[in-house]
């Protein structure tokens, strides 16, 4: 096959073509040279960095977290003291915030620097008062001990005193030892000690009754005294029976009242001592409230009439002995009745002390204990007026004027009365 003729090209496309030429040799060239070493640059000289302190140990109370890198403007880690003042031109009032916090901590907290309270003024010392009710307190019981059998049956009856109305005993309840003295027949002119046994006695003064009988007239409407004198011989007859009962306990009673009186007179709350000194727990647990009620209900029971309202409102007294506790009583309110004192009304609370050291007694142990009371007196006004079966001597006669006859329940009976003026005797001149 014949080639093609070759042509001659134009002057000024032959020399675009050797251009060209020379640019594709010179670009093979170069690709097939080794790469020139660069030369290295220089590293600027290292700038000295800050000493950094030893970092404090947490505050108590802080968390001992790590703190996080302090960073630059352009967000990378590290940084020369330019970014060092900066951190710490940001770390300062965060410094002073903390001591700032842990000094508000320090005064809330009543440290130092915290301002002073004023002190508070003691609390007033409770109002206190004697008791001025005869045969309610331990000062005012006059016991004393009499001869008696093995099995508590006295024997010993020496005259009774001038002054006093009448005495009060336990008869057939288990003795107390009692040692009698009695000349010695080895050696005359000598006394002997002799073991026996005894039982305790109270006397009860005139001016025990003579008082309290001459207050509760003053609030007791006009009529029958009979049975109001009866209702209240025999609470107090039970009351003596009981403190007889319970006379080796009744000096623990008076250190425990006083114990509780000391607390008030020093300044202590009622409610406080209530709480801590009533051995009632029904009244405990309502600050001591024993009675709200009016006077007139409250009369026969022995010795609160008197001892109770005497007293004004806000006054403290005790202990008081009644038949079945120690009181340390305290009137809380009194709401006074225009010219009719028989219906004042007495809200009062108490701290209770038992007169037991161990359980209380049953009922069928105290109505033996009652049962066992026996009286003895010089005075007719009380030997007509005390049931028969517990006088000792009995009286010589009773009845029938004194009991209705048989078959005729409606009979009027004969009013006895402690006051002569006031007594009915019977037909047969008592």
């Amino acid at each position: 096959m014949r080639p093609f003729p070759r042509l001659p090209l134009p002057a000024p496309f032959q020399r675009l073509l050797g251009l060209g030429l020379l640019l594709t040799l010179a670009v093979g060239s170069r690709a097939q040279e080794a790469p020139p070493t660069p030369t290295p640059t220089p590293a600027p000289a290292p700038v000295p960095a800050e000493p950094q302190e030893k970092p404090a140990a947490p505050a108590e109370g802080e968390k001992g977290e790590p703190k996080a890198p302090r960073k630059r403007a352009n967000g990378k880690a590290g940084g020369g003291a330019g970014d060092q003042e900066a951190g710490d031109a940001q770390e300062r009032p965060n410094k002073q915030g903390k001591k700032g916090n842990q000094g508000k901590r320090r005064n809330q907290g009543g440290k130092e620097g915290a301002p002073e309270e004023p002190a508070q003024p003691p609390a007033p010392p409770q109002r206190v008062v004697d008791c001025t009710t005869l045969g309610s307190n331990l000062a005012t019981l006059p016991f004393f001990d009499a001869a008696a059998t093995a099995d508590g049956r006295r024997t010993q009856f020496d005259p009774i005193e001038a002054g006093v109305a009448f005495e009060v005993w336990l008869e057939g309840i288990e003795p107390r030892p009692l040692n009698r003295e009695e000349p010695d027949p080895d050696h005359p002119g000598q006394m002997r000690t002799v073991p026996g046994t005894g039982v305790a006695v109270l006397k009860v003064p005139d001016a025990e009754w003579d008082e309290y009988w001459n207050y509760l007239m003053r609030f007791v409407p006009p009529g029958d005294e009979a049975m109001f004198v009866t209702v209240v011989l025999a609470e107090m007859i039970e009351q003596k029976a009981m403190l007889l009962h319970y006379r080796d306990d009744l000096a623990d009673v008076e250190k425990r009242a006083a114990a509780a009186l000391a607390k008030l007179k020093a300044g202590a709350t009622w409610r406080d001592v209530v709480r801590s000194h009533s051995e009632d727990s029904v009244s405990r647990d309502v600050d001591g409230l024993t009675l709200e009620d009016e006077r007139g209900p409250l009369l026969y029971l022995y010795p609160f009439p008197k001892a109770l309202f005497e007293l004004e409102q806000g006054d403290i007294v005790g202990p008081v002995y009644n038949k079945q506790a120690a009181y340390i009583l305290k009137v809380d309110k009194i709401t006074r009745s225009a010219n009719a004192p028989w219906h004042d009304l007495y809200r009062a609370s108490s701290v209770v002390l038992r007169y037991p050291a161990g359980p209380n007694l049953k009922a069928i142990n105290i109505a033996e204990i009652k049962s066992s009371a026996r009286v003895r007196t010089a005075q007719e006004r009380f030997r007509r007026v005390l049931p028969p079966g517990m006088q000792v001597p009995s009286p010589s006669r009773f009845g029938p004027d004194d009991i209705a006859p048989i078959g005729e329940p409606g009979a009027q009976l004969k009013r006895r009365s402690v006051e002569d003026a006031k007594d009915q005797p019977p037909a047969h001149g008592g």
